[in-house]
């Protein structure tokens, strides 16, 4: 399993979900051999103060503002990511587009002294969830997945109307 990878630049997000579209899958999770982890969001709830200015980029069900996909590629190449779990979402002004606590899942701090949790976000956390998962198949199952098959649930309805749906 591998990260699909990160739309970084914060400018790009507001031009979601082109930027989703023209961004490309990050070295190595474009090979065809490998379980490519992209990011959607199921968070849409601004809880910070003072932020009554800011919009949701992506609705509920969408495509992470965050995630890189294949959809420039040619025809024969593979379709990526191949699985989508929670990456939080972003918000924008007019202006700006930012990361939001309340928009991020909740992590443990990697320095527990100073700060017991932490928020994370985008195609890493989607790995995190996506590795809890595999894990959680593998002690039920007793084994690991036959064929490298993913076992992942339809694509919400916001992603399956979207003309980004596909090719």
């Amino acid at each position: 399993m591998l990260s699909a990878g990160n739309i970084q630049d914060p400018n790009a997000w507001l031009n979601y979900p082109d930027s989703n579209d023209t961004d490309g899958v990050h070295d190595p999770a474009q090979a065809w051999n490998a379980l490519t982890v992209g990011a959607s969001t199921e968070l849409v709830r601004i809880t910070e103060p003072d932020t009554d200015e800011y919009t949701l980029i992506a609705p509920r069900g969408g495509m992470s503002p965050f995630s890189t996909t294949s959809l420039t590629w040619e025809k024969y190449w593979p379709l990526k990511p191949d699985v989508v779990l929670e990456g939080g979402n972003a918000a924008k002004d007019l202006h700006w587009a930012v990361r939001m606590d309340s928009l991020s899942l909740l992590t443990t701090n990697h320095r527990p002294a100073e700060r017991v949790f932490t928020t994370t976000n985008a195609t890493s956390a989607a790995m995190a969830l996506a590795v809890v998962r595999q894990a959680n198949w593998r002690r039920m199952a007793g084994e690991s997945p036959a064929g490298g098959r993913s076992n992942q649930p339809p694509l919400p309805r916001v992603m399956r109307r979207s003309p980004r749906g596909g090719r």
